[in-house]
């Protein structure tokens, strides 16, 4: 825009939509109101993201994969910091997802081990992807989980591992804890 210029009209002319016909100050003008649209575009743009119901059968799986240890959730990590750090994703998304997800925190943040990156960050694993359980289907993918940590118990020496603690969640006021996602007056 610093090389639309004019040199009948003053580049101050620009802040008001000129009188002349000039094609430099209308150039100027046109920047100047394409560029007010794209940041209030920005500002104002509704999030896409919305939580499907998932299925039984799709419940139970991901209840399976966690008891035997094939799926990494947010309630292995410790606070929100974490999450982020193991899920960085979620501070790359868009503003309005990630204001989205801070009104409407998911109950379950997960992503299968073999997707996890080449790099870890203090002994956890970092994802380039994430899926969200919504906090609906929670408490029916815990009574699966509950029932797979029962089965696995038959077949596997719990002992060696330890199981899976589900009943604590991350501290904090929702299913995912105090989830800003990235965004202002973070408590972290």
């Amino acid at each position: 825009m610093d090389e639309l210029t004019c040199d009948k009209h003053p580049q101050y002319e620009v802040k008001r939509k000129p009188r002349s016909m000039c094609p430099a100050c209308w150039a100027m003008w046109d920047a100047k109101v394409a560029e007010e649209k794209r940041i209030w575009d920005e500002e104002h743009k509704v999030s896409s993201m919305r939580y499907h119901p998932a299925t039984d059968g799709a419940l139970k799986e991901l209840a399976w994969n966690i008891a035997t240890d094939q799926v990494f959730t947010s309630r292995h990590c410790r606070n929100m910091v974490e999450v982020t750090m193991c899920f960085p994703v979620l501070l790359m998304m868009e503003l309005c997802d990630r204001k989205f997800l801070a009104a409407n925190p998911p109950g379950l943040i997960w992503a299968a081990y073999k997707d996890a990156g080449p790099r870890a960050v203090n002994g956890l694993p970092m994802f380039w992807s994430a899926q969200f359980l919504s906090p609906d289907d929670l408490p029916k993918m815990e009574a699966y989980l509950k029932k797979a940590l029962a089965d696995r118990a038959k077949w596997v020496d719990v002992d060696q591992q330890g199981p899976v603690d589900i009943d604590e969640p991350i501290p904090g006021t929702g299913p995912c804890g105090e989830a800003n996602f990235g965004l202002e007056g973070s408590s972290e």
